[in-house]
């Protein structure tokens, strides 16, 4: 497995989101060849790759409670290894979207800069003393 480098954009409040690509290595080593009675065995690595795009579709994570969450894994890639050798590596990858909001929650609550009401949501005046907050 292999992440590739992520370009984070800032949001506000000191998150950040961007676009994560996982690269998957799928290394098979077999003598089998396509054009033998041993075909079957020679294209397993095809049904494997098959099953975990089965278990990808639809995966995804919402936030947890640092506030990073990640949308659903979209299919974006492919590399057949095409040396028919003893070891075949086959490249696949996923693309999703990554939120952050790592920097701006604190045991599980969302930092604000500046107080604020809980019914509207209003920043207080600094005029308001401390025992009004």
């Amino acid at each position: 497995m292999e992440f590739l480098p992520v370009l984070w954009s800032p949001l506000s409040r000191g998150a950040v989101h961007g676009d994560m690509t996982v690269r998957l290595h799928f290394v098979t080593a077999t003598l089998a060849q396509t054009d033998t009675p041993y075909r079957d065995e020679a294209l397993r690595r095809f049904r494997l790759i098959r099953a975990v795009k089965l278990a990808l579709n639809g995966f995804s994570g919402g936030a947890d409670e640092q506030g990073r969450s990640f949308s659903q894994f979209q299919y974006s890639g492919s590399d057949t290894d095409h040396n028919h050798e003893q070891i075949c590596e086959d490249l696949e990858e996923w693309r999703t979207h990554c939120i952050d909001c790592s920097a701006s929650v604190d045991d599980g609550y969302i930092l604000t800069p500046r107080n604020v009401t809980l019914d509207t949501g209003d920043i207080f005046a600094d005029a308001f003393s401390e025992e009004m907050v």
